[in-house]
């Protein structure tokens, strides 16, 4: 004893950041409050460390268990036991270990020193208890057999805890909470060991139907799963609720096959592996997952009330941590910040930790939170019915995070939301796999049901709080970080959105990929809004039972590549799914494969869309709604004011139509009612030109204008638009700054040289900037004379902007030539890949400033643009000239000849697009 109480001197003495844990038992609200806390909050926290009284038994502890001379727990407490309710302080530099079964009732356990569940067969050890905090080591089971027998912590009810920072400021851990601060903790729980995490969960390998008893899975669990072990089958039907919890009677093995008979029959039926559907040769199978529930090592709470029990935090400890084969159960202060069912929290750099093959269900709020933490390993976990987001990545600071080989059951929304820093969370619109940032690796995650979305890229502007105090997120803006690597998911049973880029929308500065996704049985397959630069390759969408495979909301830059889309499935028809009528029968998508809501472009900045072979199978016999069709253009649901608008680098090129009714369908929306959303200007290209040449190109004729005659289309009357070949459509637009109340009566007119043909482009729609925009697709190798109007007369605004669209086609033969109107109280700003300038009536001018050139004239009101072929850097001037037109006079060379001093400014700034 002399030797533990110089040891207790000593850390009073010496170590004086060493951190206290305070219980406070009369505190019953959600948080607690001291002087100064805010304050002291608002600093970036030191970090938590190990306490430097176990830093022998640490060491020792690196070569093993055997290497420290361990204190048994009865010797440790004393013969009689603890006192129920009495807090329990395995104190700094002890070595305890619990090799016996025991039922306890204590107050709080506090592991300052090293705490070991040994476990054997036959251990069973049950721990009620209101708090578990630990600043020492806390050991369960070892890494290779896990923890034989069972370990439940059950946290009962109690009050606030806070500890104490090196700084000597506060921090609260909630209320019947284990938590992890400055400590470490191994906690391997996996039935059958580290070889069953892999295990977790598999798919379902036959169809089951509902009253049936007996399952198969196509992998051998009789060593990871036995009887008396809880499991979990996801729902297959397209209802995200429909998933089913049985206990296992009994599990036998046969080859890779194991059958399993559960306690209960089944309510709805489940499709197997051995369900397909074929298409061009393409096996498509869709199946239930079959997951357990059951761990070892079990983490429950005991609710405080309807929306709290206790929680699981590890918080501000950058050391390596394990926690494998853990049942969180009934976890979660559902409304309250900071008190998840698990959660790294602030712990930065984590590299080495991990988190694999741990069951989290029933809980109140989310389920793994990775909060301002990096390089965490997430795999082969199951989740179920876990209310609020599932793995949540919190403030966007949180990169090189590992998630691989999960499944997310039954995510469901929550009731209370969270309100951090006075913004309430979007747990009441919940997801499976919430993603602030995309730098991280994402990949053989699959969800098998969700209220509302399945993964949601939830970009944020900047850093949120707390995390935006780390030096490394200082000024990261998330929004423009590379998709590290997203590949090889899929997506189920989803009510709304299957993949979610909604609402901040994703607009990374290079191409994102989304690779190898697949989506079956949810109200969308893939819904994007407000994004841009977003690739979709070699994936599959299995849209029945759902609105759209693909769905597309003011967007730009977005494609999908080497896909397929299939419309219905005979899959387990007639009474197989339910007993319901509703949800029987052939499966097919109600609405449209694909739709596409088109954004105002952005300076028409970096084109369109682009479809390149993609198959379309199955679709015959569909219910159609308001005549809709497998790909569809629409304009904006959210603003009915709002003019959707197709560039000519819209592509589609190599799709297949397979099994449709009406053959081939790509349609814009007409709605018959009025004052509806509409779409405008519209011609794809469905052969892109090829270098030095011309393409292929769908014109709608309400849409645009036609070639001139020498050009031949032919007219496809099925879908009422022309089919032109050897040709090149180019896009323009003009935003014209014009007051409000003049803004719905001003359009343009385009009038074509060589035949007359004129297009007049209308606007009711108004821009933040106060511009009104109009947009155009023009034939390349004419001349087009631009007209402003204001209630049909001629009308001159006092400044306009054009700019052009090329990004899909650096190549496309033929320019565009554009005479704008322009008086000394008109300016003209142009943007484009290439441009070129003159005086009406003068010859073609150099693409460089100052104005080089000979014979220029200005005698004329109008200047020429001439847009040439994207071969050079982009171009921004600024022109205005005077009433007084004079001549330019001639210029001694080529280039010589200097700007006049009657032309005002000429403004130069280089961009690419």
């Amino acid at each position: 004893m002399k030797i533990l109480s110089w040891k207790g001197l000593w850390v009073i003495l010496g170590i004086g950041w060493m951190m206290m844990v305070v219980h406070m038992d009369g505190v019953t609200g959600e948080g607690f409050s001291f002087p100064n806390w805010e304050g002291r909050r608002s600093r970036l926290y030191p970090e938590y460390g190990p306490l430097a009284c176990n830093g022998g038994l640490e060491r020792r502890l690196g070569t093993g268990t055997g290497s420290i001379r361990w204190v048994d727990w009865t010797r440790y407490v004393g013969r009689k036991g603890v006192a129920p309710g009495k807090v329990v302080k395995i104190r700094c530099g002890d070595a305890v270990v619990v090799t016996k079964g025991m039922d306890i009732h204590v107050g709080g356990l506090e592991v300052d020193g090293l705490l070991w569940f040994k476990g054997g067969r036959g251990t069973n050890v049950k721990i009620r208890v209101g708090y578990v905090v630990v600043q020492g080591v806390l050991l369960v089971g070892n890494p290779h057999s896990g923890y034989r027998g069972s370990l439940t912590f059950s946290m009962k009810p109690s009050g606030e805890h806070v500890v104490f920072r090196p700084d000597g400021a506060v921090e609260g851990v909630g209320r019947s909470a284990f938590a992890v601060v400055g400590g470490r903790v191994e906690l391997y729980g996996m039935p059958g060991g580290a070889s069953c995490v892999q295990h977790s969960w598999t798919k379902l390998k036959k169809t089951v139907r509902p009253r049936d008893r007996t399952i198969q899975v196509p992998t051998n669990v009789a060593q990871c799963w036995n009887p008396g072990h809880e499991v979990v089958i996801s729902s297959g039907d397209g209802v995200w609720s429909h998933a089913e919890q049985r206990k296992i009677v009994r599990i036998s093995q046969k080859g890779s096959t194991s059958t399993i008979t559960l306690d209960r029959p089944l309510v709805y039926g489940h499709p197997g592996l051995n369900e397909k559907v074929v298409s061009r040769g393409r096996v498509i199978r869709m199946a239930s997952e079959v997951a357990l529930l059951t761990r070892n090592v079990r983490i429950v709470g005991e609710n405080i009330d309807r929306y709290l029990s206790g929680h699981f935090i590890i918080t501000s400890t950058p050391r390596k941590h394990v926690v494998e084969g853990v049942e969180f159960v009934n976890l979660g202060q559902q409304g309250v910040l900071g008190r998840y069912a698990c959660h790294f929290h602030l712990c930065r750099y984590a590299r080495g930790s991990r988190v694999r093959g741990i069951s989290v269900h029933h809980t109140k709020q989310r389920g793994l939170v990775i909060h301002g933490t990096n390089e965490l390993l997430v795999e082969y976990n199951v989740f179920y019915l876990v209310t609020g987001h599932t793995i949540f990545l919190e403030d966007g600071s949180e990169i090189g995070n590992k998630i691989i080989g999960n499944v997310m059951i039954a995510t469901k929304n929550a009731t209370k939301q969270i309100n951090k820093d006075g913004v309430l969370e979007s747990d009441n619109a919940v997801s499976s796999v919430w993603i602030s940032n995309p730098d991280n690796l994402i990949t053989k995650n699959v969800i098998g049901g969700s209220e509302h979305y399945g993964y949601w890229i939830e970009i944020l502007d900047e850093v949120r709080a707390p995390s935006n105090l780390f030096p490394e997120a200082r000024g990261v803006k998330p929004g423009r970080i590379p998709l590290r690597k997203f590949f090889n998911n899929e997506a189920h049973s989803v009510k709304v959105n299957a993949f979610n880029t909604f609402v901040n929308g994703y607009q990374p500065p290079e191409t994102a990929v989304i690779e190898d996704f697949f989506a079956w049985r949810s109200g969308r397959g893939v819904y994007y809004a407000f994004s841009a630069n977003i690739v979709i390759r070699n994936s599959v969408f299995v849209s029945d039972a759902g609105q759209f495979a693909v769905y597309w909301d003011r967007t730009r830059n977005c494609e999908i590549h080497d896909s397929l889309i299939i419309g219905r499935t005979d899959i387990i028809g007639g009474n197989i799914i339910s007993d319901d009528p509703n949800l029987n029968g052939d499966w097919c998508g109600t609405e449209t494969a694909l739709q596409l809501h088109p954004t105002e472009p952005k300076g028409l900045q970096g084109g369109g869309y682009r479809f390149v072979n993609v198959t379309f199978d199955k679709f015959r016999n569909c219910p159609r709604v308001d005549g809709r069709r497998p790909i569809e253009i629409r304009g904006s649901k959210f603003d009915k004011k709002f003019n959707a608008f197709m560039t000519s680098s819209t592509v589609v090129e190599g799709i297949r139509f397979l099994d449709i009714d009406d053959g081939y369908r790509m349609t814009p929306y007409y709605p018959k009612v009025l004052n509806r959303w509409w779409v405008s200007h519209i011609v794809i290209c469905t052969r892109s030109p090829r270098a030095g040449s011309n393409g292929e190109f769908l014109v709608w004729p309400e849409q645009a204008l036609l070639p001139p005659r020498k050009i031949r289309c032919s007219y496809r009357a099925n879908e009422v638009n022309y089919l032109c070949k050897n040709i090149c459509y180019r896009t323009i637009g003009i935003e014209v700054q014009i007051s409000a109340s003049l803004a719905s009566s001003i359009s343009v007119r385009l009038r074509r040289q060589s035949d007359g043909a004129t297009y007049v482009m209308a606007s009711n729609h108004k821009s933040a900037s106060g511009r009104v925009p109009f947009f155009a697709n023009l034939i390349a190798g004419e001349r087009y004379k631009v007209e402003y109007l204001l209630r049909g007369s001629p009308y001159q605004p006092t400044k306009a902007y054009v700019s052009l669209d090329d990004g899909a086609f650096p190549s496309c033969a033929g320019a565009i030539q554009l005479e704008f109107p322009q008086t000394s109280s008109s300016q003209t700003t142009f943007s484009g890949k290439s441009i070129r300038y003159n005086c009406r009536g003068g010859s073609v001018s150099s693409s460089k400033l100052p104005l080089t050139g000979s014979g220029c004239s200005s005698s004329s009101s109008h200047v020429r643009f001439l847009v040439l072929p994207p071969s050079a850097s982009a171009h921004v001037v600024t022109v205005s000239k005077v009433n007084s037109p004079r001549s330019l006079g001639s210029c001694g060379g080529p280039n010589s000849c200097k700007l006049p001093s009657n032309w005002k400014s000429v403004k130069v700034s280089k961009s690419r697009f």
